[in-house]
């Protein structure tokens, strides 16, 4: 029987959790008084621990799944679900606060060339980078998300046009300055950026909020690319 003093009492008394011949953890009871636990206390331990582990690699294994769940395989970033989860969230909250709430869609310049003369494989890993790019550049309060084929969105909770805007030409100059290589070859990549802010004065929906960002971003690929464009 293992029996210590610790800060947490005067006794402890701890068994290990094994699962597949492994050690996953420790299960442990402390008491204030010394010399509380008998060999009775260990067994009723040693019978619990099995479980527990088991309960524990469930648990784990169910946090594992609930997080690929809302994951976009491709460019690690959330997927097209959780974001219009997550969007109707953030409306609903934005209408009963009246807080700002702004969403950025940034599209990747001349994608299909990309593909078309470098080959699919080239084109996924571009997402595949990109994705951990700008996932490492958001802010905490924003949720990232990958919209479909080459365009990501952001969702800004809290920020105005203006804020956005500044973290929208941050994204920007990512881009620009980000050297992407594929079998021995650089290439340029750049994205056109769209954002819109929710008006508090207009009946707006979710999907209307994403409809001025998008159009949004269509500006600003007809202005030549590579820039942002607020609605």
């Amino acid at each position: 029987m293992e029996e210590h003093k610790d800060a947490f009492g005067d006794s402890m008394i701890f068994v290990p959790m094994i699962r597949d011949q492994q050690v996953t953890g420790l299960l442990s009871v402390q008491a204030k008084n010394s010399n509380q636990f008998t060999t009775y206390h260990q067994t009723v331990l040693e019978l619990i621990a099995p479980y527990a582990a088991s309960a524990l690699e469930n648990a784990s294994l169910f946090s594992k799944i609930e997080t690929l769940a809302i994951t976009d395989e491709l460019s690690g970033v959330y997927n097209r679900h959780h974001f219009n989860r997550t969007l109707k969230h953030e409306f609903e909250r934005n209408q009963r606060y009246h807080r700002s709430l702004s969403l950025i869609i940034m599209d990747i310049d001349n994608f299909k060339e990309i593909n078309d003369q470098y080959g699919h494989i080239c084109g996924d890993a571009v997402i595949n980078q990109y994705g951990t790019l700008f996932k490492a550049n958001v802010r905490k309060s924003d949720i990232i998300a990958r919209f479909g084929g080459d365009e990501f969105v952001v969702i800004m909770p809290e920020t105005t046009a203006e804020q956005a805007k500044i973290v929208a030409e941050k994204f920007k100059s990512l881009s620009n300055d980000y050297q992407f290589e594929f079998q021995g070859k650089e290439i340029q990549i750049t994205v056109s950026i769209g954002l819109a802010e929710v008006d508090q004065t207009s009946d707006l929906k979710p999907e209307d909020l994403i409809h001025k960002a998008d159009f949004a971003m269509y500006q600003a690929k007809k202005r030549g690319r590579n820039q942002v464009y607020s609605y």
